[in-house]
């Protein structure tokens, strides 16, 4: 089983022909204009943007979103619907199917006409265990995919200068991705001397963090 890490922060596998993302977190831009926040209305659009890019890039026949879809019920207005059931109707034939996340407990199920396979967690398909919190230990010794914790790390250098990149964190048997979406905290995971980090920048790279 190959799974290939992308800059785009996913990962292609090709003998299943399957997109895996986590943490699109779509409507979230919305639920902050609901609390009088500007942020600009095309956050979610530019996401699903990106996302078509990747489906044209690989070809890939499966999207499997490790959850949180969606990020809140509040943030299901008629605008945000509308935008993701445009971008839904521009890829007919792609199987869609989500690993419900806390955040998608609480929006609810996507609308059906969004034609999504909803599955709660742990999710076992194929060779692979699809979550969205990470287990708590690595006793389970099936490869896992998770998101939820929107990993990143902070690269120092010379000077106080430093940048914080989100990253793939390589665990046994674990790959927690980076969320997917732009509009997300960037919040610093804490690697052990066993764990593998790659940045994702202008591309992705493997880098040593001290522990």
């Amino acid at each position: 089983m190959r799974l290939d890490l992308l800059q785009e922060r996913a990962i292609w596998q090709r003998e299943q022909s399957a997109l895996y993302i986590a943490d699109l977190h779509f409507g979230k831009d919305a639920v902050f204009r609901s609390h009088g926040i500007a942020i600009p209305a095309v956050v979610g659009t530019a996401d699903l943007d990106r996302l078509t890019g990747l489906l044209e890039q690989t070809q890939a026949h499966r999207l499997i979103v490790l959850g949180d879809l969606l990020h809140a019920r509040r943030g299901m207005t008629p605008s945000t619907q509308e935008a993701f059931t445009s971008w839904r109707d521009r890829h007919p034939e792609l199987e869609i199917q989500l690993v419900r996340g806390n955040h998608d407990v609480g929006a609810g199920d996507p609308p059906v006409d969004w034609r999504i396979d909803c599955v709660s967690e742990p999710y076992e398909q194929s060779s692979l265990t699809l979550r969205h919190t990470p287990p708590d230990s690595a006793a389970d010794t099936r490869p896992t995919l998770a998101g939820h914790l929107h990993p990143c790390v902070t690269l120092r250098g010379r000077g106080q200068s430093s940048l914080t990149l989100p990253c793939f964190w390589v665990r046994p048997h674990l790959i927690v991705l980076p969320a997917f979406t732009d509009f997300a905290g960037r919040p610093q995971i804490s690697p052990t001397a066993r764990d593998r980090i790659f940045v994702v920048g202008e591309g992705i790279a493997e880098v040593n963090i001290e522990t």
